[in-house]
């Protein structure tokens, strides 16, 4: 079984944990471990053991790496990491130094395509989109409102960014 196989499998992490998914799982894992070959970039595995953490839901291990991590992908890692705190004031000053992340277009189109048959207010706002709106998702997610709706989202953006994470190393 690899490193991501339990993750994988798992639900959407919630919103805000209470407690790792499953303690240990990355535990003594390094950056190195997690490519097949050595990174031309390797603060991108760095960033992937980051969002790891972050998605078995240990934020104060990705928060640790997180900050470390001087670009727009350390930046994004380390806003979902606060607004999961729930700390969303600073989630959102880490979105504004992510900028216009190079993932977002991808997210956006695999949420709209997610949401194609979902009849919601977020949903249907998400689908009138023409570029991803992480500001607005911190604040859905602070209202805290169709909560499973929102994970799901979370999920999708957690797996995009790990996946650009991997494309860039």
């Amino acid at each position: 079984m690899t490193v991501l196989e339990p993750l994988q499998a798992r639900t959407p992490a919630p919103l805000v944990p209470t407690r790792p998914f499953s303690p240990g799982l990355l535990q003594g894992i390094s950056p190195e471990d997690l490519l097949a070959q050595p990174a031309e970039r390797p603060l991108y595995g760095t960033a992937i053991l980051s969002g790891l953490l972050l998605w078995n839901d240990e934020l104060d291990a990705s928060h640790m790496i997180s900050q470390g991590i001087h670009t727009p992908t350390g930046s994004y890692w380390h806003g979902i990491m606060h607004r999961r705190e729930p700390d969303y004031s600073n989630g959102k000053y880490w979105f504004r130094k992510t900028g216009d992340h190079p993932a977002f277009p991808e997210l956006l189109q695999a949420a709209q395509a997610q949401l194609a048959d979902t009849e919601s207010a977020i949903a249907r706002q998400i689908r009138s989109w023409t570029s991803w709106d992480p500001f607005q998702f911190v604040d859905w997610c602070e209202a805290g409102a169709e909560r499973s709706l929102l994970e799901a989202i979370q999920d999708l953006e957690i797996r995009v960014l790990l996946c650009h994470c991997a494309q860039q190393a």
